[in-house]
């Protein structure tokens, strides 16, 4: 499955080797379509999200190449409990948790919708997420900010990352912050945050942010991973001996990653940097990519 701008925004490459555009009113006119996702609960449901137009949802039924048994929709304004409009027309990033909620990130903060295959009956219940942290004195901290990735980690937490505030660790039932990383308590080199990556191999996250990419280790503090400062004392918990900076002044936009290696697009280019002996290798047009950009 793969999105493409286009008309018919989604085409599937079968097992047989034939591609299939979906021409369902939920694959249409996508334009600067973001994410595609198959619902952890029936595998012919599939979401889609679209930095413009909103999110689409559609039933192909199991029939792929039959699609006139389709059941499509195209949302950008969604209700709350009390009745107020939310309109989701700016999506950014968004994640199904494996007990089926599915988390919009958008320009203008945090939405959950707890039984999205509903919106296939007409049942646009979109709730916005509202945390506070009294430590810092800050109530609904996503209220109207820029949500720009979102990660699923061990434990069910939600890794949340944003333009303004650094990345967020939530806990997986969404009631409480378990954790905030900013500029100000971390080596992190910028607030910015661009995509996030939980590598269950590692149990590590990635963090892309404008300035950098970031590996962190919750739990672990391994002497693999270097502290910025290069320090030789013995960590102590929470000691910055959990952070590693890689591609520095760099923006990652995108990140893969597995126990071997990190995979990132920045600066239009491809990266890969090899965790054995941090070597780092490139791709983009000059190393024979086709095209201007990745």
């Amino acid at each position: 499955w793969m999105l493409n701008n286009s008309y018919n925004g989604v085409k599937v490459l079968l097992s047989d080797g034939k591609w299939v555009s979906m021409s369902n009113t939920a694959c249409q006119n996508l334009e600067r379509s973001k994410d595609l996702l198959i619902s952890v609960s029936n595998p012919n449901v599939k979401f889609v999200s679209s930095i413009r137009n909103g999110i689409g949802v559609f039933d192909d039924k199991g029939t792929i190449e039959d699609q006139s048994d389709d059941r499509a929709v195209l949302l950008v304004e969604f209700r709350d409990i009390a009745g107020n409009t939310h309109t989701l027309d700016r999506v950014s990033s968004f994640i199904q948790t494996p007990s089926g909620v599915l988390l919009i990130g958008t320009e203008t903060g945090l939405y959950r919708i707890d039984s999205p295959e509903e919106l296939l009956n007409g049942n646009s219940l979109c709730i916005p997420v509202a945390l506070s942290i009294p430590q810092e004195g800050r109530e609904d901290i996503f209220a109207a900010e820029n949500i720009r990735s979102l990660a699923i980690g061990e434990q069910g937490y939600i890794w949340v990352g944003t333009q303004y505030s650094g990345v967020y660790c939530v806990s997986a039932d969404l009631t409480e912050v378990v954790n905030h990383f900013s500029i100000d308590n971390s080596p992190m080199p910028s607030n910015d945050i661009l995509s996030l990556c939980w590598v269950e191999s590692l149990r590590h996250l990635f963090i892309g942010t404008s300035e950098g990419l970031v590996e962190y280790a919750p739990e672990e503090l391994d002497e693999g991973l270097k502290s910025i400062n290069e320090r030789d004392t013995e960590p102590e918990e929470g000691s910055m001996q959990r952070w590693r900076l890689h591609l520095s002044y760099l923006n990652p936009t995108e990140i893969a990653a597995t126990g071997q290696g990190i995979f990132a697009v920045a600066n239009g280019s491809l990266f890969s940097v090899d965790k054995e002996d941090d070597r780092i290798v490139y791709w983009n047009k000059a190393t024979g990519l086709n095209g201007i950009g990745v």
